[in-house]
Formats: C-alpha cells, structure tokens, sequence
C-alpha cells in the first residue's frame, strides 16, 4: 500500500490486514516510513509492518 494512504490513518485505531488476507494486526499506528508502517497493537506489542505487504486498513472500535 502505498505511504501516503497509510498516512492518513496515523494515529488513529484500526485493523490492517496483510497481503495474505490471513495476518491481521489490531491496534494504533504510531509511524509510517518509506518502507514500513509500526503498530502499536491491542496487547501494547510494537510492530513493524513492510508497506508492500499491506492489504488494506480500516478505522476499528
């Protein structure tokens, strides 16, 4: 997905679904790079995604 979508969403709680429909991370996105995106997920885990493997995200509650 490309960065500037990603970046709309910075800050906010969403769900982000990889490319494999299967892996799913559940939290607040704290930063967006060039290359990857880090969630801060609902188990306070810090994650770092790569942007290309970035299906789709959608704003959660």
């Amino acid at each position: 997905m490309e960065q500037n979508k990603i970046n709309a969403f910075v800050g906010k709680h969403v769900r982000v679904y990889e490319v494999d429909r299967r892996t799913f991370w559940t939290g607040t996105i704290l930063e967006v790079t060039e290359n990857t995106t880090t969630i801060k997920d609902k188990f306070g885990r810090i994650v770092s995604v790569n942007n290309t493997e970035i299906k789709s995200i959608s704003e959660w509650s």
